[in-house]
């Protein structure tokens, strides 16, 4: 998964996208959780110390892409 990842990641910066704070594998972890467990965004930033709106742009999925 993470091979995938950092190449989506390479391509959208090369778009033109600025660097993400949050470490890729940190970003999966908290997409796997939100997922797994299915709690509200408020908890998941909570346990990973950001903010709720961080989370948000961080957990969302979007159909193309």
């Amino acid at each position: 998964m993470i091979g995938i990842l950092k190449e989506k990641e390479v391509e959208k910066n090369r778009l033109g996208a600025g660097p993400n704070k949050i470490f890729l594998e940190e970003r999966l972890l908290m997409w796997l959780e939100y997922m797994r467990e299915y709690t509200t965004y408020f908890h998941t930033a909570t346990k990973h110390k950001i903010s709720e709106s961080t989370c948000f742009r961080n957990c969302r999925t979007k159909k193309n892409s």
